[in-house]
């Protein structure tokens, strides 16, 4: 029997984690619109580190791709598959966010200036 592709739901507290991050942008965003540059920061980092992960997921990919890997790198490749995927995954839901909110307060301020 082969082992199940390990999914978000694998990770529940990290799953978490992910969702704790979207309430401190949401309550920064409102609450204190002056300091989300930091959450704009956080983005960029995340996207950097999403990057880097892709990255080294491309070149591992490059130097085994004419190799033949015993049983034991495969299961490493495939693990460390999965964990980059959903490491990317997770990132990539941090940038969205924030660029939704960015985009919410952009439409916000063309709001503003269209009622003076």
């Amino acid at each position: 029997m082969s082992k199940p592709t390990l999914t978000i739901s694998h990770f529940p507290q990290w799953k978490r984690q992910g969702e704790l991050i979207k309430q401190a942008n949401r309550k920064c965003f409102e609450n204190f619109p002056d300091n989300f540059h930091h959450k704009i920061q956080m983005k960029k980092e995340s996207q950097a580190l999403l990057e880097g992960l892709a990255q080294g997921r491309e070149l591992l990919l490059e130097l085994i791709n004419n190799q033949e890997l015993n049983t034991t790198q495969q299961a490493k490749n495939k693990a460390f598959k999965r964990s980059t995927k959903f490491l990317i995954g997770l990132l990539m839901t941090v940038v969205a966010d924030v660029e939704k909110l960015e985009i919410e307060r952009m439409e916000s301020e063309k709001l503003a200036e269209g009622n003076k």
